[in-house]
């Protein structure tokens, strides 16, 4: 009898900058950019524990080494400025 196959994690997005950066640097992928009229999104790929990332980001209980997160903003914030790439 196969094993059902368990459903894909769906994406997830933010606008937050820094949160963006905090998911980056706790190892989950950045899929991509969408500039949606003035706004960026964020959005990183399928990943069953990027929620659980956030939460913990959000409620002040995600560690990360500093200079891997300013690496991480420093190279978000050079994406939201070049030249938005048609998708």
């Amino acid at each position: 009898m196969a094993t059902p196959t368990p459903p894909e994690a769906p994406e997830y997005s933010t606008s937050d900058l820094n949160l963006a950066a905090a998911l980056v640097t706790a190892g989950h992928g950045l899929s991509h950019l969408e500039h949606r009229g003035g706004r960026c999104l964020f959005v990183f790929q399928p990943d069953t524990g990027i929620a659980v990332t956030s939460a913990r980001y959000y409620t002040s209980n995600l560690t990360v080494d500093a200079r891997a997160f300013a690496d991480a903003l420093r190279g978000l914030k050079a994406a939201l400025h070049a030249e938005p790439v048609a998708r």
